[in-house]
């Protein structure tokens, strides 16, 4: 499919609607004035006396297959930007005119939440909401639902963490690479002659982040990777001790323990000892087959075994990630694994759609899996929900991704008392998060700005340059 924009620039958002109704398969034109064969879809921006419009075409071989004509001033998605309500004039003619529903409409942002945290903010009937969601976002009424339900689960919280400041840790250091995996991450067998100063390095920055945020109230802090607990058990206590000793009180600490093959009973222990409130054991699957395939270097019994052991040491609240669509798998996969997790009954379960990340190891061999299509995807979400009823965990956060299976999303499901608040933070961007270590990302809110502050990629520049780093945090604080 040809594509054509008069007086009109692409953004991002654009791009990945055209990618979505095209299937990836959709060529930007320049100009049409020799286009003879082929399908070929125009908009253009216009005026006609006080109106602004925005007109869109279909046509096969130079004939009119359809055409939509939208009136912008009509638009009314309670924000006064001429900007915006072009796009989504846009967005609502791609759709129309090409016949297809999609599950989350014309959205392609990774955070629909906001969207309607805004409208709550100013305070609109439910029922406005709704009607701005379904006829002007054009969002699956059950999708709309899920959103404004994970939306109100929030608000509290919101409120509550008016002011405060969260810190992200990140320890880029894993045993394996998983095949799905794009982020920073080195095998620990190889680099662990870096973890002693990056630790150490770890502690500097956590010092200087405490002196930066004085009068500062911090709320939350979240440890994650890479693999966290692939680090020796003395080198991750020598953190916890530190981060207890600069932040002697903070209302969640979590930490990501997800590969069950770099943990034990005395690992566990140390989490209580360490007083850690929230700690993850991600099967991603319940498949033995579907593990090795992805490089998983444990099994469906290790998953189960340190999950009771963690459960009869008393850890107080245990997430399980999940993801649909891995290689070869199926709606019948994705029940058994369900069936499973039923009976450990986790207090938090995270589902993640596939998303393919071209730096991924799958993103070069995607051509030698069956992958899931939209359909069973969607068959698949029904199951899920099915089950997280039954085990009663309620949606709490939620994102989406680009190249996600099914265009669907990634859910955090859990019970009111075990909610991980970290997660809440970083996805509605409302509290300022410090990232700490190597590929993190700073985010610093400000009102209704943003400034992120990126950490550096590799162990030796964060070592070497780690004052710079603070100053730069500094600046923008």
């Amino acid at each position: 499919m040809k594509v054509y924009l008069e007086n009109i620039k692409a953004n991002q958002g654009l791009l990945e609607l055209y990618r979505i109704l095209s299937k990836d398969n959709y060529e930007m034109l320049d100009d049409i004035e020799n286009l003879e064969e082929g399908l070929l879809l125009t908009s253009k921006l216009f005026f006609s006396g006080n109106k602004t419009l925005v007109e869109t075409t279909f046509l096969r071989d130079k004939i009119v297959l359809k055409k939509i004509v939208k009136d912008v001033g009509k638009i009314d998605v309670k924000i006064d930007n001429i900007k915006k309500k072009i796009d989504v004039a846009l967005k609502q003619s791609l759709l129309e005119i090409m016949g297809v529903e999609l599950p989350w409409g014309i959205l392609t942002g990774i955070r629909p939440t906001k969207i309607v945290h805004k409208l709550m903010d100013e305070q609109l009937e439910e029922k406005e909401i709704y009607r701005i969601l379904k006829e002007e976002y054009l969002i699956r009424l059950d999708k709309l639902e899920l959103l404004i339900k994970v939306c109100k689960g929030q608000r509290s919280y919101l409120e509550e963490s008016k002011g405060k400041y969260s810190i992200y840790i990140g320890i880029p250091f894993c045993p394996s690479r998983c095949l799905y995996c794009s982020f920073t991450s080195l095998n620990i067998n190889r680099e662990k002659h870096l973890v002693d100063n990056y630790i150490k390095t770890l502690v500097y920055e956590l010092e200087k982040t405490e002196e930066m945020m004085q009068g500062k109230t911090l709320n939350t802090i979240y440890i994650g990777g890479g693999t966290p607990t692939s680090l020796e058990r003395k080198d991750l206590e020598f953190l916890l001790e530190n981060i207890r000793r600069i932040f002697p009180s903070m209302r969640e600490l979590t930490v990501e323990a997800g590969r069950p093959d770099t943990l034990d009973e005395e690992y566990l222990k140390m989490f209580v000892r360490q007083k850690v409130d929230r700690i993850s054991i991600n099967p991603q699957t319940m498949n033995d087959e579907t593990l090795k395939v992805i490089g998983r270097n444990h099994t469906r019994a290790d998953i189960v075994d340190i999950y009771r052991q963690a459960k009869e040491l008393g850890l107080k609240s245990i997430n399980m990630d999940l993801i649909v669509g891995l290689p070869g798998e199926k709606y019948e996969d994705m029940k058994k694994t369900l069936k499973e997790i039923n009976i450990l009954n986790p207090d938090n379960l995270t589902i993640h759609s596939l998303s393919l990340k071209t730096n991924s190891l799958f993103a070069k061999v995607v051509d030698e899996y069956e992958t899931i299509t939209d359909h069973e995807a969607e068959e698949i979400s029904d199951l899920i929900d099915a089950y997280t009823k039954k085990m009663e965990l309620k949606p709490y956060y939620l994102y989406r991704q680009k190249h996600i299976a099914g265009n669907l999303e990634n859910i955090g499901y859990g019970r009111q008392d075990s909610l991980c608040l970290y997660n809440i933070s970083m996805m509605e961007e409302r509290e300022t998060v410090i990232g700490i270590g190597v590929g993190s990302v700073s985010k610093i809110v400000n009102k209704d700005r943003i400034k992120r502050v990126p950490s550096f990629k590799s162990i030796d520049d964060y070592i070497s340059r780690i004052d710079e780093l603070i100053e730069r945090k500094k600046t923008y604080l």
